[in-house]
């Protein structure tokens, strides 16, 4: 039997992060819908530091014009160039606009949450199969 795998969502070609691919048409087109958007986290390096208040100002503008960002963060640890950032529907091709508009261009993006999934552990360029609980997970999320 030939199966076909797809994957759902997709990256542009300057990120990097957990993509997830599957077999299962139902499940792709469940989150194609505007009523299941995916979730996502992205750790962002950003070209120029980027101060507390500015991005709590940042957060507030961009929460009013791009509705899919939820979070807005500076990642413990980091640099003050590097933040983490919640999109609910949004892909990374939107942050990188939404940077840009503000004049902090992103140098890196790393998507690190997808749906209740984690790369945690993976290393790059790697793969692994979902367990069951998480195939289940997606079908009712």
């Amino acid at each position: 039997i030939k199966v076909e795998i797809k994957p759902v969502g997709n990256l542009s070609k300057t990120s990097l992060g957990l993509l997830l691919f599957t077999d299962d048409d139902v499940l792709i087109e469940k989150f194609s819908k505007p009523e299941h958007p995916p979730r996502s986290i992205f750790h962002l390096v950003l070209s120029k530091p980027i101060p507390e208040l500015t991005r709590k100002g940042i957060e507030k503008s961009i929460i009013e014009k791009y509705a899919n960002v939820h979070a807005i963060s500076q990642i413990k640890g980091k640099g003050e160039n590097e933040i983490g950032i919640e999109l609910k529907g949004g892909t990374d091709e939107d942050l990188e606009k939404i940077f840009e508009e503000i004049d902090f261009p992103i140098e890196k993006i790393d998507r690190v949450f997808f749906n209740g999934l984690t790369k945690k552990d993976l290393p790059r360029g790697r793969f692994r199969f979902l367990t069951e609980q998480e195939a289940i997970f997606l079908k009712h999320f």
